[in-house]
């Protein structure tokens, strides 16, 4: 976590009063403060070898791009103006400088951290994934600077947002709302019907026994005392905790299909709970167990899903392409569930039909 500065200055000047008779004492006291939690069935372990913080950088910036831009890439480094110009030609050779040189694309609105500037570019750091990267973005797009300075409540919001341990954060990027592409596009065909009630039932009509919308979730989380040996009481009298909490995620999945249940029972099905998973080369391979075993489930949830652009697919939240089981073409609309504010522990079967409707209604400006 991120320290604030008053705290670092506090921090500062109690150490600051130690002497090495307290530095012993406060060792031992350390020591028996673990061994009396651990007594009491906590089992405190190590933090240092069990968590992995939700952001790794001190936002200064956001990307705000005009003449309605969406993303830049980011690249390893910068570019003189006839590699820039390449970059952008479309021709063979570009594509592949590109593929070489661009870590990812970021989309509007991405907090980021300012390192440094120079007359073309800011080099810059930003979360992706479950990793903090630093690379280049040009610092015009259509004659406008490409990032706006956030404001202190903004940087507030962002780090109490961020600010948790989370021990398995492996999860989050997958963590997004999908519809069948074949939904989506017999959907987007209907955008200028004189009936779009009649559409979307036609739509409804051949998608009829399939999976229309599919998301993978945060369902809850759990808090767990971990050892942390950076905090250190600072003498034997002290009742500062020598432990941290942190945050284990217990993660989701829920399938949303053409089944009249689906849309006639206000909770016809409870999500599955992800069990177990791995995650190799941007594809994630997981079981959630099927609790309720309802009709149209006769054993566990197989997952196998990755996305077709991983340059794209993790920091886009509208429609970037992934597949499902190698066979279920699915489009993100992650950017409609964003709409929406659900407590986690309450996100189910309304929920979802919500965001169906809300998708709907944005696609064809109508009503579900």
């Amino acid at each position: 976590m991120k320290a604030k500065p008053f705290a670092l200055i506090i921090l500062t000047l109690v150490i600051g009063c130690n002497n090495n008779t307290a530095e012993n004492s406060s060792e031992a006291y350390l020591n028996n403060k673990v061994d009396d939690l651990n007594n009491q069935g906590l089992q405190l372990k190590d933090i240092s070898n069990h968590f992995k913080p939700a952001s790794g950088i001190n936002i200064s910036h956001r990307l705000d791009l005009s003449c309605n831009g969406e993303y830049l890439p980011v690249r390893k480094r910068q570019l003189n103006k006839s590699e820039l110009k390449l970059s952008n030609s479309g021709s063979q050779k570009g594509i592949q400088m590109n593929e070489a040189l661009i870590l990812e694309y970021l989309y509007n609105e991405q907090p980021i951290e300012l390192l440094e500037e120079t007359d073309a570019y800011y080099k810059i750091k930003f979360d992706y994934k479950s990793w903090t990267g630093e690379g280049y973005i040009v610092k015009k797009y259509c004659d406008n600077p490409t990032l706006t300075p956030i404001d202190e409540w903004d940087k507030e919001s962002h780090y109490l947002n961020q600010c948790n341990l989370i021990i398995n954060p492996e999860l989050l990027p997958f963590c997004k709302v999908f519809v069948k592409e074949k939904f989506h596009d017999l959907l987007i065909k209907g955008i200028n019907s004189k009936n779009p009630k009649q559409h979307i039932d036609a739509v409804f009509s051949q998608t009829s026994t399939e999976i229309i919308l599919i998301s993978i979730f945060v369902g809850q989380s759990k808090r767990a005392p971990y050892y942390n040996p950076a905090i250190r009481p600072v003498r034997a009298t002290s009742d500062h905790s020598t432990a941290i909490y942190c945050v284990k995620n217990d993660y989701y999945v829920y399938e949303f299909s053409n089944y009249d249940n689906m849309f006639m029972s206000n909770s016809p099905s409870l999500p599955n709970k992800i069990d177990s998973y791995s995650i190799t080369k941007d594809t994630l391979k997981a079981i959630a167990a099927d609790h309720e075993s309802y009709f149209y489930h006769e054993h566990d949830f197989n997952i196998n899903l990755y996305p077709l652009d991983n340059k794209r697919a993790f920091s886009s939240r509208k429609g970037a392409k992934w597949i499902l089981n190698d066979t279920i073409q699915l489009i993100d609309i992650s950017y409609i569930a964003d709409k929406f504010f659900v407590d986690k522990t309450q996100i189910g079967h309304e929920y979802f039909y919500s965001i169906l409707g809300a998708y709907i209604d944005d696609v064809l400006s109508t009503d579900l």
